[in-house]
């Protein structure tokens, strides 16, 4: 079989070829292919972020958490595949906030996409019931209070049997639960401390005050505590008893029962 010659001029081909180097070598301002999402995690388990980027030159990818740089040696975070992927290597739960991955080339504008992560905390009683010796016919409180995100709801049984109201009566062992509050008022109420975080810096069995502006303001100020607690690791060791003790005794300030109700002592005095 015989093919007919084409004759196509050196110009043309030589043009051919050059444009088509030129488009395998243009260049192009970064573009965000796969924004950032919502990601729901779990504390202390593992969370990331994907950001994937097509540009050329390649991009310079940089992040953020609520406006603020991630550094690249900030061992609690692993950036992988040229700065495309975010890991948060054991989450905390103060981590919640939006992240940003914004990519820049020189060439046009940066790009930018946000997510925001959701930290989840598997439910935790951080003040269990106690035992209780009462008066017959009086009115008593089995404590109860608790952790998590979203908030735990809260059921009491008795001998296998679940319990649907919140008042505790000896005579007839019906309960239901109820907070223990002593001197309570308008502004908030005294109580005993009885969370975790500061056990070992507030007096066993002072009086401290509980805010009432928080639905649970017991669990409210140990969650507060706890997520205050992990800020001190970077206090250094001759500061960080007087960090934590001031820590403490600001969110459990002592109590001062009066006749115009409860109110907390101020810190320096």
């Amino acid at each position: 079989m015989n093919f007919l010659p084409i004759n196509i001029p050196l110009l043309t081909i030589f043009l051919m070829t050059t444009e088509s180097s030129a488009d395998r070598i243009l260049p192009k301002a970064p573009q965000i292919t796969s924004p950032l999402e919502t990601v729901d995690a779990l504390v202390e388990e593992e969370a990331s972020f994907l950001c994937a980027v097509d540009s050329n030159p390649m991009a310079e990818i940089t992040w953020t958490r609520n406006n603020i740089p991630i550094r690249p040696f900030d061992t609690r975070y692993s950036i992988k595949e040229n700065g495309q992927i975010l890991i948060i290597l054991s989450v905390e739960d103060t981590d919640n906030g939006v992240y940003c991955c914004t990519a820049n080339n020189g060439v046009g504008s940066s790009a930018q996409s946000c997510g925001a992560l959701q930290v989840k905390m598997k439910p935790k009683i951080i003040r269990p019931p106690t035992d209780v010796r009462a008066l017959l016919g009086s009115k008593v409180v089995l404590p109860c209070s608790t952790m998590g995100n979203p908030k735990p709801a809260i059921s009491w049984i008795r001998d296998e049997t679940a319990l649907k109201d919140s008042l505790c009566r000896v005579s007839n062992a019906t309960c239901y639960p109820v907070e223990w509050r002593l001197y309570k008022g308008d502004m908030g109420y005294c109580s005993t401390y009885r969370g975790e975080i500061c056990q070992g810096l507030l007096g066993k069995g002072k009086l401290v005050f509980f805010n009432s502006s928080y639905a649970d303001a017991e669990g409210t100020q140990e969650m507060m505590a706890r997520s205050m607690w992990t800020e001190l690791d970077g206090v250094s060791l001759l500061c960080k008893p007087a960090a934590e003790s001031l820590l403490c005794h600001s969110l459990y300030q002592d109590c001062n029962p009066s006749g115009l109700g409860p109110t907390p002592k101020p810190v320096c005095r």
